[in-house]
């Protein structure tokens, strides 16, 4: 059991590493490449406005949405963490929804909040 879970940790501890990676560093190159028409044709054409929006305005708003993201999984795992002890807490209830069903739920509204924001929605 202490070996599957140290495996599940460091799978998760580099699959996050990988996401970091990738919103730090892929990403924003990325960003930067299509911005100048240099990347890929899809992906250029996910870029329009160059004379109207800056770079800067497209790397700000992905860094907002990767922090946003960021955040999520974090509270993500967080809560997959201390599940036992909050389930532990928590009255019992007449519902069919699972602690993982509330963990996913809760994961999408995080991306879609931290979207919203990206777009300027508030």
């Amino acid at each position: 059991m202490e070996r599957s879970s140290r495996s599940a940790r460091r799978l998760i501890l580099t699959a996050f590493a990988a996401w970091l990676g990738f919103a730090g560093f892929v990403v924003p190159g990325l960003i930067a490449l299509a911005y100048r028409g240099s990347a890929p044709e899809f992906l250029n054409r996910l870029i329009s406005g160059q004379s109207t929006i800056s770079l800067t305005d497209y790397l700000r708003s992905w860094w907002t949405l990767s922090a946003w993201i960021t955040v999520a999984l974090l509270a993500a795992g967080g809560l997959f963490r201390a599940s036992p002890w909050l389930l532990a807490k928590l009255p019992p209830r007449d519902t069919s929804m699972s602690s993982a069903d509330l963990l996913k739920a809760g994961l999408w509204c995080g991306l879609l909040a931290g979207y919203l924001e990206a777009l300027g929605v508030h």
